[in-house]
C-alpha cells in the first residue's frame, strides 16, 4: 500500500512540473538537461536511501517535502537582466492629475533580435533615497507601484503591456518628490547587492516574452 502510495506522490509531483513549465518543449536543451540530472539525482539519493533501511514512511516524507521545494523555487525563479533588453534611466517630468513632477524615465529597448512581449512592469521596496510621491499609482496588495506605458492614441500612461519589435523602444515614467542628483543615475550596483538582489533605490520586476522562452525579472538598483 506504501509503495502504490509513493508510486501516486511520484506522479502528482511530475503532474506539479508540467504544470509549472518545467518540461516546457519550447525550454532551452540546458534547463531540460538541468532537470534530468536533478531528477535522477533525487531518484539516486531515494535509491540509496532505501538500500540503508530507511522506512517507506520517511521516503515518503522525502518525496512529499524536498521534490515539492524545488518545484516551488523552480516556478519563482527570476534572472537580474534579459540578455539585449537595454533598460536605462534618465530624469523627466509628468503631470498627474494637473500637478507637475519630476520624474525618472525608464527606458526599455529590444536589442534581443526577437519580438518582446512586456507587462506587469512594476517598481518595489522603494528606499528613502527614492521619494516617489503618494500620487504615483501604488498597488496596495503587492506593496508595488505600478508602471505603465502611454498610449499611441491619447498619450495617456495607461498601458500595461506593450509590444517591443526589434529596435523598438519605449519608456514608462514613475513620479518622484523631488529631482534624483547625477550620483543617482551613475549609481552601479556592487556584486553583493546583484547576488543578493537587496536594492539601495528599489527593485523594478517585470514579466517578458522573448520570442517563446518567458522571463521573470527582478532588476535591483
Amino acid at each position: 500500500m506504501l509503495k502504490t502510495l509513493q508510486e501516486g506522490c511520484v506522479c502528482e509531483i511530475l503532474f506539479l512540473f508540467y504544470s509549472v513549465g518545467a518540461f516546457n518543449m519550447d525550454a532551452s536543451s540546458e534547463t531540460a538537461g538541468w532537470l534530468t540530472n536533478a531528477l535522477n539525482g533525487l531518484s539516486k539519493l531515494r535509491g540509496s536511501l532505501k538500500d540503508n533501511d530507511l522506512s517507506n514512511i520517511e521516503s515518503l516524507l522525502l518525496n512529499i517535502i524536498l521534490l515539492p521545494t524545488i518545484i516551488n523555487w523552480w516556478s519563482k525563479r527570476t534572472v537580474h537582466n534579459i540578455p539585449g533588453l537595454i533598460v536605462t534611466l534618465s530624469s523627466g517630468l509628468v503631470n498627474i492629475n494637473g500637478v507637475d513632477h519630476d520624474a525618472v524615465d525608464i527606458m526599455f529597448e529590444n536589442k534581443t533580435g526577437s519580438i518582446v512581449y512586456l507587462n506587469n512592469v512594476r517598481l518595489r521596496n522603494c528606499s528613502h533615497q527614492f521619494p516617489v510621491t503618494t500620487d504615483s499609482a501604488r498597488d496596495i496588495g503587492e506593496s508595488s507601484h505600478v508602471l505603465t506605458f502611454p498610449d499611441q492614441m491619447t498619450g495617456k500612461y495607461e498601458k500595461s503591456q506593450i509590444i517591443l519589435q526589434t529596435g523598438q523602444k519605449e519608456k514608462t515614467i514613475i513620479a518622484v518628490e523631488r529631482a534624483m542628483p547625477d550620483e543617482f543615475f551613475r549609481h552601479e550596483p556592487c556584486l553583493v547587492r546583484r547576488c543578493s538582489k537587496w536594492r539601495k533605490f528599489f527593485a523594478l520586476e517585470y514579466t517578458a516574452m522573448v520570442a517563446e522562452k518567458k522571463y521573470s525579472v527582478r532588476t535591483t538598483y
